[in-house]
C-alpha cells in the first residue's frame, strides 16, 4: 500500500475516533509531505513525491522530535518530552523495521568489500548504495 494512502486512511480513522493527538500528528505529517510535494513540483513531476521521499520526510520529522526531546530534557520539561515521544511513536508506524547497529555494520562492510571502496572519497558511493537498497531501514545518525 502506498504510504500516502496509509497516512490518509489513518488520519481519517483518527478523526472519526476523536483521537486528537493522533490526528494532529498525522495532520503534521500530511503537511510536511505536501510541503515536499510543492518543493519538488516541476513540469515532469505533477503527482508529488514517492514513497522513498515520504520515508525521508518521516525520518526528518523523527529527527526533529529527538532534537526537541534533548532540548526539553535540558529545560526539565518532562511534559513536553512525553508529547514528543508520543509523536515519534505515531510517525514510526509508517517506517520499516529499523536495523540494529550490528546489522547496519554488516551491510556497510559488505557494500565496502563488494564495491572495493578504499578511501573517504568513496563515501558518496557507500551512501548512495545504502539509500537505494536500505531506504528507511538504517538510522543515518549511526553513520555520523
Amino acid at each position: 500500500m502506498n504510504l500516502r494512502i496509509a497516512i490518509e486512511d489513518m488520519y481519517k480513522n483518527a478523526i472519526k475516533s476523536k483521537k486528537t493527538k493522533e490526528a494532529n500528528t498525522l495532520r503534521l505529517i500530511k503537511s510536511a509531505i505536501k510541503d515536499k510535494d510543492i518543493a519538488s513540483r516541476s513540469l515532469n513531476n505533477r503527482e508529488g513525491i514517492g514513497d522513498s521521499d515520504i520515508l525521508s520526510v518521516l525520518q526528518n520529522l523523527i529527527k526533529q522530535r529527538k532534537d526537541s526531546i534533548d532540548s526539553f530534557k535540558k529545560a526539565l520539561r518532562e511534559d513536553l518530552v512525553s508529547i514528543e515521544q508520543e509523536e515519534i511513536l505515531i510517525i514510526s508506524q509508517f517506517l520499516p523495521q529499523q536495523l540494529n547497529n550490528a546489522e547496519t555494520e554488516a551491510i556497510i562492510t559488505k557494500i565496502i568489500s563488494n564495491n572495493k571502496l578504499e578511501s573517504l572519497k568513496d563515501m558518496g558511493v557507500l551512501m548512495n548504495e545504502l539509500k537505494s537498497t536500505h531506504s528507511g531501514k538504517i538510522d543515518m545518525e549511526f553513520l555520523s
